[in-house]
């Protein structure tokens, strides 16, 4: 027969043959199909496309757009290599994505893993991967899984299907959340001893990251980011085994329902694999202070010079020498206590309420790729960035890949000389800005990168702090002639290669926290504390017509220089008059007096 025949057959084979998950009633078949129970060549020859083109993907996504350490992998190669003949292998690891298996494993394995008859068994959610119908479960099995039913328990028909694959030697991976019992009935009732092996990985979350609903914020995997993984040795359970040894049930041929009996050694098998992962999670914290240093000295390295002294920016820009993931291993100790402080302060010593914020949320998550989001609110007091934001949002944006790019100025955070200065405001995600510069300098357009790179960024169109009005402290007539608001926000958006998504914010009575005299010199470098704080999100500003009324003034950033041309001027204000409009109506509905704006 044919190559492309013989797969046929053997897809034909695996597509009858594949276990029947969902009944249409969320409850599983009850009877096990037999031809599940064990692996054979022509299964095998219908798996290895799918093996092989997810082993492919799995590398290319970890190791080649992401980074991949792996620490100890031999401990893991030699007991699949080596163990006894009908000895299983039983990996147990965290679980934090979606992507976790068989990415992780896929890609930190030699490529010979790829094949079928090498590659571990798995258990996938009923009511994600087997499905009524016959296309998604067959993949799924073509991927060498088993369904297994959420909260269906450690009796459920699925999980015996599982463990005949510990019966037959196969290797198998069971996926921990701290920590169910099947691994600890698995490993019990088998009838050769099984090799359990344990790794723990970091930052797979920030490559499939989720919502608080725990819903994907996007399908499209993240890049950039930095993955650890850590293999441990083998654990040993043998003192268990002796311990409870009129407890031990023979798989081969006790019925699948557990004992009353058994369930204090299911336990302690599984508190044994929960020290040890969390061991190997200590064991990685240890590496994550190494990995913060490396990330801190990054920072140095590559922390803009904003000050040579004279009160200008340096001339020269440059790209930075290392990548953002590693930048970001020296971030998140910054964002973390950022965060930390804002969220008491704001929250617990004063108190802070929000309207709207849902529309925030929604666009951070569900913006469409490769486009920025930018916000723009009112500055009345040195905290409002980080403060406000960082106590507005969900925990998961102190993650330095999701928090947002803002600017600081150049005479208080990126001084001459002050590297410890400028490392820190840098490893908060900040570049420098010299107030009164104008829209054409040089750390502006390192700003206007951000966007175009669809990060999230967030601006004062104010562009200083003003507590002494609602919004930008120009007079009359030059308010009437030229707006509140600078215009430097207004040609980040007009020049953005793909339009940004706009996201007003309002908020009141922040100068309290931080009040300044008539000088603009804070009253005390204590913030104030009792303060009822109001926030108001609005919606997305739209700019359509303006982009068409100045069709002939638009010009794309991507390729022209920084330098401003006269026929875009017009733009830039009108789209900066819709900011501060959209602000305006914003401090209406925040309740201040119409009388003062």
């Amino acid at each position: 027969m044919p190559p492309l025949g013989a797969y046929a057959g053997a897809m034909s084979s695996l597509v009858i043959r594949t276990p029947t998950g969902d009944g249409g009633n969320e409850q599983y078949a009850p009877l096990r199909h037999a031809s599940t129970l064990a692996a054979n060549e022509l299964h095998d020859a219908a798996r290895f496309p799918t093996t092989l083109l997810v082993t492919l993907m799995a590398k290319v996504c970890l190791k080649h757009l992401n980074s991949l350490e792996v620490y100890d992998s031999d401990i893991l190669i030699s007991h699949l290599d080596c163990r006894p003949k009908g000895t299983a292998i039983i990996t147990v690891s965290n679980h934090t994505s979606m992507l976790d298996d068989p990415a992780v494993i896929a890609a930190m394995m030699p490529w010979r893993f790829a094949k079928p008859s090498l590659a571990r068994w798995s258990l996938c959610t009923q009511e994600y991967s087997y499905l009524e119908g016959k296309i998604a479960s067959t993949f799924f099995f073509s991927g060498k899984t088993l369904p297994v039913k959420r909260g269906g328990g450690i009796n459920h028909e699925m999980m015996e299907a599982f463990f005949d694959k510990v019966q037959a030697g196969d290797p198998e991976r069971e996926r921990i959340g701290r920590l169910k019992w099947g691994v600890g009935k698995l490993i019990a009732r088998a009838s050769q001893r099984p090799i359990v092996v344990p790794f723990y990985h970091t930052g797979m979350h920030n490559v499939l990251p989720q919502n608080e609903r725990h819903e994907l914020i996007s399908i499209i995997p993240n890049v950039n980011q930095l993955i650890q993984v850590r293999v441990g040795n083998p654990i040993v359970f043998d003192d268990l085994f002796q311990q409870y040894e009129h407890d031990v049930v023979d798989g081969a041929a006790a019925p699948w329902t557990t004992e009353e009996r058994e369930k204090a050694l299911y336990s302690a098998i599984t508190r044994r694999i929960e020290d040890a992962l969390l061991e190997l999670a200590q064991q990685t914290a240890v590496s994550g202070v190494a990995a913060y240093g490396v990330g801190l000295a990054a920072l140095a390295v590559d922390a803009p010079v904003a000050d040579r002294g004279d009160g200008q920016y340096d001339a020269e820009r440059r790209d930075p020498v290392f990548p953002r993931w590693v930048h970001d291993l020296g971030r998140l100790p910054t964002t973390t206590l950022a965060t930390l402080v804002a969220k008491v302060y704001l929250t617990k010593l004063n108190s802070l309420e929000m309207h709207n914020n849902d529309i925030l949320l929604k666009h951070l998550d569900e913006r469409p790729a490769g486009t920025s989001l930018i916000t723009v609110c009112n500055h009345t007091a040195t905290v409002d960035d980080p403060a406000l934001l960082a106590a507005m949002l969900p925990w998961r944006f102190v993650l330095p890949s999701l928090a947002r790019w803002s600017l600081c100025s150049q005479e208080y955070c990126y001084l001459k000389g002050s590297k410890v200065l400028s490392t820190f405001f840098f490893s908060a995600k900040t570049l420098p800005v010299k107030r009164g510069a104008g829209i054409d300098h040089k750390m502006m357009e390192d700003f206007f990168e951000k966007v175009q790179d669809g990060e999230w960024v967030h601006i004062f169109p104010e562009g200083k702090i003003d507590q002494h009005h609602v919004l930008g402290g120009r007079g009359s007539p030059e308010r009437e002639r030229i707006g509140r608001l600078k215009w430097g926000v207004g040609k980040l958006i007009a020049r953005a290669s793909q339009r940004p998504v706009v996201v007003p914010f309002y908020h009141t009575n922040m100068q309290k926290v931080m009040p300044q005299n008539e000088r603009n010199q804070l009253n005390s470098m204590i913030p104030a504390t009792n303060i009822r704080l109001g926030v108001r999100v609005g919606e997305p500003i739209s700019f359509d017509d303006l982009f068409e009324k100045y069709e002939q003034s638009v010009v794309d950033g991507a390729t022209a220089p920084w330098t401003t041309q006269e026929r875009e001027k017009e733009l830039y204000s009108a789209i900066t008059r819709r900011i501060e409009d959209a602000l305006l109506q914003l401090a209406k509905e925040s309740g201040v007096d119409e009388s003062q704006l």
